[in-house]
């Protein structure tokens, strides 16, 4: 459902997860489904997303998947944590992930 290409059902799918990542419980739970690593990068993604609210509610459920120390473990090593850190910090300081430079 993240990667549908009708924006309402992302919107909707995004919001149920960072809906169901507002718990602890609900969070370790997302964290141990096996569609995980999957989905990250695709969070990543739409945190940068034109529809301001798939984006919007694709950075609060990565906002509450770090509340936990298992959450910033697994994203932190993920193989793409980098580029999903990138795409959520120019989401917030609302820059295109392409202008961005690292030293």
């Amino acid at each position: 459902m993240l990667m549908s290409e009708d924006k309402n059902v992302v919107m909707n799918a995004a919001g149920t997860i960072a809906n169901i990542a507002e718990s602890s419980d609900g969070r370790l739970w997302i964290l141990q489904q096996a569609v995980f690593d999957d989905a990250l990068p695709i969070l990543g993604v739409l945190t940068v997303d034109p529809h301001q609210w798939a984006a919007s509610n694709s950075a609060l459920v990565l906002a509450r998947l770090t509340l936990s120390q298992e959450g910033i473990v697994k994203i932190l090593t993920h193989e793409r944590s980098s580029y999903v850190l990138i795409n959520l910090s120019s989401a917030l300081c609302g820059h295109n992930p392409g202008n961005i430079k690292l030293t």
